[in-house]
């Protein structure tokens, strides 16, 4: 399905250096994004502009980059050519932009896919001490209104409604009650950002991931916490996976996103 992904990481690492610069600036910004997503999307010229308008409508609703929303369809694209039963559910919605391209694909499947998406909407939840050290941890960041999901979703995509199902309220009251309306999961994304969300995220839903299914988690690496809820969970199931990062430019494996298979069976090799 890749063009030339070393072409765009090429790119992107020669114009690392002036994303101070880019980001000032969001016509630059939309023009190396654009870059990077015809030289690394689709070979199908008509796919390949799909993916970039979708991406361009959900822009203003995520905080995330480039790469990130390319992997995001990259994972969902494979779970149907790889015949992947399950939904597309999101833990941590945001203002929907990440929700919006999996709800969007989950529509173009055949058949269609059912899509979840859980969020608070009143922000973080109080950190514990397990996130210490991370000053960006605060008790109702990255709060977001629900009527912006709806609006991208319905009215700016154009989906049915009937298709997504957007749940509002702290994991541990929501995810419980979800979970055996849900089934089987075959892409889970996680941008819970806390240690304790994350795991709440992992008891409730990793089980109904079907085997060879992904998981992407967002804040893996950038948020010690939630790496800490990961790294416990899957020892405590004898998982052992392959962290694939998200940004293939980040050589420092500090800042990117992480996605992972879940194991068929056994234990997958690290």
């Amino acid at each position: 399905m890749e063009r030339s992904s070393g072409i765009a990481q090429g790119l992107d690492l020669l114009l690392r250096p002036a994303r101070r610069f880019y980001k000032s600036h969001p016509g630059v910004a939309r023009l190396l994004n654009r870059a990077i997503w015809r030289f690394a999307g689709p070979r199908e010229a008509a796919e390949r502009r799909r993916m970039v308008r979708l991406f361009e409508q959900v822009g203003p609703y995520t905080l995330i980059g480039a790469w990130g929303l390319l992997a995001l369809y990259r994972l969902c694209r494979e779970a149907g050519q790889r015949g992947i039963a399950g939904a597309f559910v999101e833990c941590g919605v945001y203002r929907g932009g990440c929700g919006g391209v999996m709800a969007a694909l989950a529509a173009q499947a055949d058949p269609p896919r059912r899509t979840w998406l859980f969020d608070s909407f009143e922000g973080l939840p109080e950190p514990t001490e397990h996130d210490r050290g991370n000053r960006q941890a605060a008790a109702g960041q990255y709060a977001a209104p629900i009527d912006d999901v709806r609006r991208l979703l319905f009215d700016e995509l154009r989906l049915d409604p009937a298709a997504v199902s957007i749940e509002k309220g702290w994991f541990d009251r929501t995810l419980p009650a979800a979970a055996p309306r849900i089934g089987p999961i075959a892409v889970l994304r996680l941008d819970a950002d806390l240690y304790e969300s994350t795991r709440c995220c992992l008891e409730n839903l990793y089980d109904q991931v079907t085997p060879g299914g992904f998981v992407i988690v967002d804040d893996y690496l950038g948020w010690p916490g939630c790496r800490e809820a990961v790294d416990e969970f899957l020892a405590a199931r004898g998982h052992r996976v392959e962290m694939h990062r998200v940004d293939p430019t980040d050589r420092s494996w500090k800042v990117s996103a992480v996605w992972f298979e879940k194991p068929r069976g056994g234990l997958a090799s690290s």
